[in-house]
């Protein structure tokens, strides 16, 4: 039964074969999406196609849903791959309550400053 995880990126979703796949929260404030993809599935410039995630990311299992993450998304949150022996190891951080509000104050005060510029 093949595990994947999809990245649902509005007009075209990412598939990609996993070994894992699952999340841990560190220091009581960061969860974290731990992702194991073998080399033999995918290569480092498929991989890197996740910068652009922008959606929920699903995880199944054959045709079977058993996970929905959100709020992960990179650049913004962190994105730590690392390769050994035939494995990319890959972390995803997931946006805090934090995150999301300071993230929307910045768009508030460019759209301000645009306004106040007259552009």
């Amino acid at each position: 039964m093949a595990k994947k995880i999809i990245f649902n990126n509005g007009a075209e979703d990412i598939a990609l074969v996993v070994q894992n796949c699952f999340s841990y929260t560190y220091n009581a404030m960061k969860t974290v999406l731990k992702l194991s993809i073998s080399e033999s599935d995918h290569s480092f410039a498929e991989i890197e196609q996740l910068k652009d995630n922008i959606g929920d990311i699903t995880y199944t299992e054959g045709d079977d849903v058993k996970s929905v993450y959100s709020g992960y998304a990179y650049p913004e949150n962190g994105f730590n791959c690392n390769y050994s022996n035939g494995l990319f190891d890959i972390e995803i951080t997931q946006s805090g309550s934090l995150d999301v509000r300071v993230s929307a104050l910045e768009e508030a005060l460019e759209a301000v400053m645009m306004i106040l510029s007259g552009e």
